[in-house]
């Protein structure tokens, strides 16, 4: 991946970080939404099979929206390095 760096045509350093943070913190308050919504075995008394399935599925997708929230976190950080 290629990480935006400031330069004299384009975003400024500061922009560039609020447009990291905004993207890392929008990730994570759908990772807390994403949690609210996880299947619950009640939901599945007529197919029980399907609720660990389910069950691992939403996970994944959250562990996943986690994933980008770290990678815009780092990208962050190697801004602020540069």
């Amino acid at each position: 991946m290629i990480t935006p760096r400031p330069g004299l045509n384009g975003d400024k350093p500061n922009d560039l970080l609020n447009q990291l943070t905004d993207a890392r913190i929008a990730l994570l308050d759908a990772v807390e939404v994403m949690k609210k919504a996880l299947p619950h075995a009640r939901n599945y008394i007529w197919e029980p099979e399907m609720y660990a399935e389910d069950r691992a599925r939403a996970e994944r997708r959250i562990a996943a929206a986690q994933d980008l929230a770290e990678e815009y976190y780092q990208d962050a950080i190697n801004l602020l390095e540069d």
